[in-house]
């Protein structure tokens, strides 16, 4: 997924973003913001949870492709949509804002 510089934009103006970044071969490529969180431990959250889905989406095809997910640690949101990552202040994020400026066209 390539990041138009329009989409970032509608991202970056969600209250409560905190990061935007791209998955790129097991790492995370921060574009914008900071991820101030142990990207081994985020890394491994996002690998295992996209793994579920994978298991998910054989015992229900009706529902696949799954294209990510969205779960709280703590504070931190963190959402997943194909290879966009982004994380929020979970308490202050918009999230419906959120999902709607990730999967807009």
């Amino acid at each position: 997924m390539d990041l138009q510089s329009r989409k970032l934009n509608e991202i970056e103006a969600v209250v409560g973003v905190t990061a935007v970044g791209l998955l790129r071969e097991r790492r995370l490529e921060a574009i914008w913001g900071q991820f101030k969180v142990d990207e081994g431990r985020l890394m491994d959250v996002i690998t295992r949870n996209l793994e579920k889905l994978k298991e998910h989406a054989k015992v229900t095809p009706s529902l696949a492709p799954f294209r990510g997910f969205a779960m709280v640690l703590d504070d931190v949101g963190l959402f997943v949509y194909d290879d966009l990552v982004v994380l929020t202040d979970a308490k202050k994020v918009d999230w419906d804002r959120l999902v709607k400026a990730v999967t807009s066209s």
